[in-house]
């Protein structure tokens, strides 16, 4: 009977092991589940994150060219009023008599010749 009575002690104990391991089975399958629906939920985020990324980087290049644009622009706007102020000017010397010797074509003087 002791012999009986240490098997069913030996069982009983097994038992408990058994279940206190299919405790910590089902605890990790748990906790492995809650951490790929955490897992998933970045990975989400990371791909929301690029995609953000993407759009401003795209809004950064339009604004780089509307500012390549506006600097294009604001240089031919100078060019061209600066063209309007020298022809002015010229226009206001002709006006006032003016003329510039290197609009007035030279010829050189003749010698006399001696015969």
């Amino acid at each position: 009977m002791a012999t009986r009575a240490a098997m069913n002690r030996v069982v009983a104990i097994l038992l408990l092991l058994l279940m206190v391991t299919s405790m910590g089975v089902i605890f990790n399958q748990h906790e492995i589940r809650k951490l790929n629906i955490e897992l998933d939920k970045e990975k989400q985020k990371n791909e929301n994150a690029k995609v953000e990324y993407q759009r401003l980087e795209l809004e950064f290049s339009k604004q780089l060219s509307v500012n390549k644009i506006e600097a294009v622009e604001q240089q031919k706007k100078e060019i061209i009023a600066d063209k309007e102020a020298a022809q002015k000017a010229a226009a206001k010397d002709a006006v006032n008599g003016v003329v510039k010797k290197e609009l007035i074509p030279t010829v050189p003087k003749k010698e006399p010749e001696n015969h």
